[in-house]
């Protein structure tokens, strides 16, 4: 259930978000993957729990544009 309402949503909305980057030739089309996926869900929360800030504007694009 967990994986359902929450991780499977989360990776259908950030692999959108890319492909939305890669129409307007913002993200190269090879950011979508299976890698980015899995790892920016874990960025966000690790940056976000583990070291108790957020993502600074720009911080996140710069992980699927060169």
């Amino acid at each position: 259930m967990i994986f359902e309402g929450v991780v499977e949503s989360a990776v259908l909305m950030l692999r959108e978000v890319v492909e939305w980057g890669i129409e307007r030739d913002e993200v190269r089309p090879e950011a979508v993957n299976g890698y980015v996926s899995d790892v920016m869900p874990g960025l966000v929360v690790y940056r976000s729990k583990v070291c108790g800030c957020e993502w600074r504007h720009g911080e996140v694009e710069e992980g699927v544009h060169p």
